[in-house]
């Protein structure tokens, strides 16, 4: 036998009694780790199925509500909406919030539906967007049914020349402001929207219509 082959056969040997070592010390965790591992794969896969069957039943009673809606059956919409926000899954209960807040308005409850509005608004942990959908919602209502101050309460801070909403929050403040009689606080805003030259948006439309009428009046001097 050449030093080669001997060497060789050493170092397989004593490969062999490392791994009989190992094995003999190790053994009972890998089994284990192994077995941890196939678990923890089998227990992703449940919850992962379990999450989307849920997504889709919760999503399925949400858009549920609409059909209701449609119908007139408010009682009913409302309570397949109070299952989904008890549900607690994920954005799902604050988009009901919002549906609920719709279907008040639909009933002839603006009160009710300005508190719902109002309550999504004021939820800290909601989205900052649907935050800000919930308080340009309230304040459009309070543009017949409240004050030029209940207004400016909730959208003034959204009528700078950044957020992306403050064509919206500026026209319930134009609007609220021309319904009170505050004639150079809705000449202000309607001018604004109209200043950003966003052709094919309605707001931008009805703006200057405002602004025609208010000039057409004397309400505002003409330019």
């Amino acid at each position: 036998m050449s030093d080669e082959s001997f060497i060789r056969e050493v170092n397989e040997e004593i490969r062999q009694e490392k791994a009989k070592a190992l094995w003999g010390n190790y053994g009972p965790y890998l089994i284990l780790a192994a077995v941890l591992l196939v678990l923890g794969t089998g227990v992703y896969q449940i919850y992962d199925h379990w999450q989307t069957s849920k997504a889709g039943h919760i999503g399925d009673t949400f858009l549920s509500s609409f059909d209701l809606g449609n119908e007139q059956s408010f009682d009913e919409a409302l309570q397949k909406l109070d299952d989904v926000e008890k549900s607690g899954f994920g954005d799902y209960p604050l988009l009901a919030g919002l549906r609920k807040a719709s279907i008040y308005m639909e009933q002839g409850d603006p009160e009710t539906a300005v508190a719902e509005f109002d309550r999504i608004a004021d939820n800290k942990n909601a989205p900052e967007m649907i935050q800000k959908v919930a308080k340009i919602r309230a304040a459009y209502i309070l543009v017949d049914s409240g004050s030029f101050e209940d207004v400016e309460k909730r959208v003034k801070d959204l009528a700078t020349d950044v957020d992306p909403t403050r064509i919206m929050a500026r026209e319930a403040l134009g609007l609220s402001a021309y319904k009170a009689g505050k004639m150079d606080e809705a000449h202000y805003y309607f001018q604004k929207i109209v200043d950003e030259r966003l052709d094919g948006i309605k707001a931008t439309e009805r703006s200057r219509l405002m602004l025609e009428l208010m000039q057409g009046s004397g309400a505002i001097a003409k330019e």
